[in-house]
């Protein structure tokens, strides 16, 4: 394959991973938001330890997921600009 195509489709790729970036760190702050407001409205009952634990836990599954997430796409933009390097 031609240098020129390989470095566009290089270009293509880091667009996506700064798109895939961009979205979890958005869904990230949107869920933390979200939880503080129901936090501080009480439609998160901290009296009844069983169901804030729940939701506890399923609130650090979910943010450990979009974290992982967020890590794997911003490994990925820093190894593109070297693999475009490399062809130039």
């Amino acid at each position: 394959m031609n240098d020129r195509i390989k470095k566009n489709l290089l270009d293509l790729k880091y667009s996506k991973y700064l798109q895939y970036y961009n979205t979890t760190i958005i869904l990230l702050a949107t869920y933390l938001i979200g939880l503080s407001i129901a936090l501080i409205s009480n439609q998160i009952s901290t009296s009844n330890p069983i169901n804030f634990f729940f939701a506890l836990i399923l609130s650090l599954i979910y943010c450990g997921t979009i974290i992982k997430f967020a890590i794997n796409f911003k490994k990925q933009l820093h190894k593109i600009p070297k693999m475009i390097a490399t062809l130039s």
